[in-house]
């Protein structure tokens, strides 16, 4: 599913959700198991879409996020200046300059980061075990796109895009377990599988077909006991990216750890920031001369 590139720091009116929904030459909407997502090249002809690439290695080089820590790589989209100021922080430590303020203020270095950071390759949204039955469901952002990742009745992790296929309208709030995925607007219905299987009176409409509606569907992929999703069109191949992981990781069984808590907070202040880091930082490193000041 084609993902929109913000400017500005907003997304454009064709899709104010992030992706853009299909049209000729882009690829169709995921139907769930009886019709694969695909893409449609310039002569007609139809390519399937993977949602789990597993191994399979990308056809042709893709820049990736590893590819994107290049500042050369990616210095012509950032605003004027500043790929200047950030290449001055670059240098030894006794010599490097502290972060430009555009880093934290500017709304077009923050709509670039989200672009690069969580709209290219994967991103971790979990531990495996978060979706332990079949029906568990949970919502968030990613990049700015709203998804619902939900375990289908088969025991396979899918995420989708949370928005219907009718009004754009969001479908799911939070977690919780569901038998079905049902809109709240005008009551159009899914399966655990994308399928559009309900739509009030869209029979009196010539020509719907719902196998033609069902939800946008982005890659996931469980590894180690984690689970990884990909707003590309074509991720890379999911092993690649790991890389050496799970040789790093090896004297732990990640794969068959349990999660016993979960805790979420949001920061949205300075003294909430200093008060995270003071639970999390070593000793040596909480000064008692500390202040806000200084982060």
């Amino acid at each position: 599913m084609p993902v929109c590139e913000p400017t500005g720091g907003k997304f454009p009116p064709e899709c104010p959700q992030g992706y853009r929904q299909p049209g000729p030459g882009t690829p169709a909407v995921s139907k769930g198991t009886s019709d694969r997502p695909h893409t449609v090249g310039k002569d007609g002809s139809k390519r399937p879409h993977p949602m789990d690439v597993g191994n399979r290695s990308p056809e042709g080089k893709r820049p990736t996020l590893r590819a994107m820590s290049d500042l050369s790589t990616r210095s012509s989209h950032l605003p004027q200046g500043l790929a200047d100021d950030l290449a001055a922080c670059r240098a030894p430590a006794g010599e490097a300059a502290t972060l430009p303020p555009a880093c934290y203020a500017d709304p077009e270095v923050h709509a670039l980061e989200e672009a690069a950071i969580f709209r290219r390759g994967w991103i971790g949204v979990g531990r495996s075990d978060t979706w332990s039955a079949n029906g568990d469901y949970r919502t968030f952002e990613l990049g700015g796109v709203p998804i619902i990742v939900v375990r289908d009745d088969d025991g396979r992790l899918r995420a989708y895009g949370n928005s219907c296929s009718h009004r754009s309208s969001r479908i799911l709030e939070g977690e919780g377990t569901c038998a079905r995925i049902r809109c709240r607007f005008h009551f159009w219905t899914y399966g655990l599988d994308g399928r559009l299987i309900g739509a009030p009176s869209m029979q009196r409409t010539p020509g719907f077909d719902t196998a033609e509606h069902g939800l946008t569907e982005f890659a996931l992929s469980e590894r180690h006991g984690f689970a990884l999703v990909s707003l590309e069109e074509e991720p890379p191949a999911i092993d690649d990216w790991l890389g050496d992981f799970g040789d790093l990781h090896a004297d732990w069984p990640l794969s068959d750890v349990v999660t016993t808590r979960r805790r979420e907070f949001t920061v949205d202040c300075l003294e909430g920031l200093r008060r995270g880091l003071q639970r999390v930082l070593p000793p040596a490193l909480r000064a008692p001369g500390q202040h806000r000041r200084h982060l």
